[in-house]
């Protein structure tokens, strides 16, 4: 993809659990498909700070776009 110049976003969804691990992690949208998989597997190992309500740690249902672009400054 890189050597062809394509760059794309893929919107990632998840639950950030009440650890603040993500969970159930998928694609909700992508310009090419050929992203998705590393966009998921990069977001599956973030860390979040968990949602909360009434005080209480809670699941969340998150999503984040992923962008992949060239860097043409190097």
């Amino acid at each position: 993809m890189r050597r062809n110049g394509i760059e794309g976003t893929v919107t990632v969804g998840f639950i950030c659990d009440v650890d603040g691990n993500v969970r159930d992690a998928y694609v909700l949208n992508s310009t090419h498909r050929e992203f998705d998989a590393p966009a998921v597997q990069a977001v599956s190992n973030w860390k979040f700070r968990p949602g909360k309500r009434g005080g209480k740690t809670v699941n969340t249902r998150m999503s984040v776009p992923i962008v992949f672009s060239l860097n043409t400054d190097n």
